[in-house]
């Protein structure tokens, strides 16, 4: 995830030979607009995957709350562009949960 203020690009690599269908991505939350897949056949590759947008669920992955299904395809790079996001999609942290992870560590 890269930010510059007031943007935010998540960049997806599989190097592997492999697809990756329905890979559970950790992210914040809010939805996310493919901006370039290196796989679209515009680009020599195969257009199998034609999402364009992936809404983040309340699914925990990566250390994060929230998750998207992102289709990966093999040897390709996905740039993904955060959009804005409302207070509805922000998962609510109690004092329980806080509490919980302080005790944790």
């Amino acid at each position: 995830m890269r930010r510059d203020g007031k943007e935010e690009i998540l960049v997806v690599i599989n190097f592997s030979g492999s697809d990756c269908p329905k890979y559970s991505l950790g992210v914040y939350g809010g939805k996310y607009e493919v901006l370039f897949n290196t796989d679209d056949t515009e680009y020599g590759g195969s257009g199998t995957y034609k999402n364009k947008t992936y809404t983040a669920k309340s699914f925990p992955s990566h250390g994060k709350d929230m998750s998207i299904d992102i289709n990966i395809p093999r040897l390709s790079c996905i740039y993904l562009k955060r959009s804005a996001i409302s207070k509805t999609t922000i998962p609510k942290t109690t004092k329980s949960d806080k509490t919980a992870k302080s005790t944790e560590n």
